[in-house]
């Protein structure tokens, strides 16, 4: 329901899910649809998937950010969430704790960030948008902890990442992987900026306002079939 809180509001939902140990489903109500809801925050939710489903762009609508954490000390999360428009997305794992998240038919619309970390001691960051639309935000930032044991991966495929005020893609951290396929990445401030890790790109598009393309200060490109 469109409640802020009790049972059958989306907080409690939320809530609800973290707490439990097996896979739990959130779906919304047609009553729900074009209101502004309460901001996604799971953290340390344990290895039972958590799959949120919104009725699509414009429909669903979350404010604030969607926040996920997988918390510190060996704490995890999985998450699956599809079919919500929202201002910001972060996402991060904490010292030696791990979170996947798969983000699909997503429309991220700013004026906010898309960030992927990991923290430090062996963290992992896994991370899959797919048929995402993130325009008029300000960056899209992927990077990995700074002792050189932490790892972020990140898929961006069949997306459009358009008019962001920044950089569309910051890859920085030795154990960060970005690879996009059959995606545009155009009219954005800044094009692909990679300081650390590797970034991939196949039948993808990527131009830019005022940069290069793709500009390499460290890391490893591996770019086929693009057109930069």
């Amino acid at each position: 329901n469109a409640n802020a809180s009790g049972p059958g509001s989306f907080p409690q939902a939320i809530a609800d899910a973290i707490a439990s140990p097996s896979e739990d489903v959130i779906v919304f109500a047609p009553q729900t649809d074009g209101l502004v809801l309460p901001e996604i925050d799971i953290n340390n939710s344990g290895t039972g998937l958590i799959v949120v489903k919104g009725n699509g762009e414009g429909i669903t609508l979350i404010g604030n950010r969607v926040n996920i954490n997988s918390g510190n000390a060996g704490g995890e999360t999985n998450v699956e969430i599809s079919g919500i428009s929202v201002p910001e997305i972060s996402v991060n794992s904490g010292f030696g704790s791990t979170t996947r998240a798969t983000f699909s038919n997503l429309f991220v619309t700013g004026p906010g960030d898309i960030e992927v970390n990991s923290g430090f001691d062996g963290s992992l960051t896994d991370v899959t948008f797919s048929s995402l639309v993130f325009e008029d935000g300000g960056e899209f930032g992927v990077e990995s902890g700074g002792d050189g044991g932490s790892t972020t991966n990140v898929l961006i495929e069949n997306s459009t990442i358009k008019e962001l005020a920044d950089n569309a893609i910051d890859i920085r951290g030795d154990g960060t992987a970005v690879t996009v396929e059959r995606s545009t990445l155009v009219n954005n401030e800044g094009g692909a900026f990679i300081y650390a890790g590797s970034l991939q790109m196949e039948n993808s598009t990527i131009t830019t306002s005022n940069s290069p393309g793709v500009k390499q200060f460290g890391g490893t490109v591996e770019i086929g079939r693009a057109h930069v």
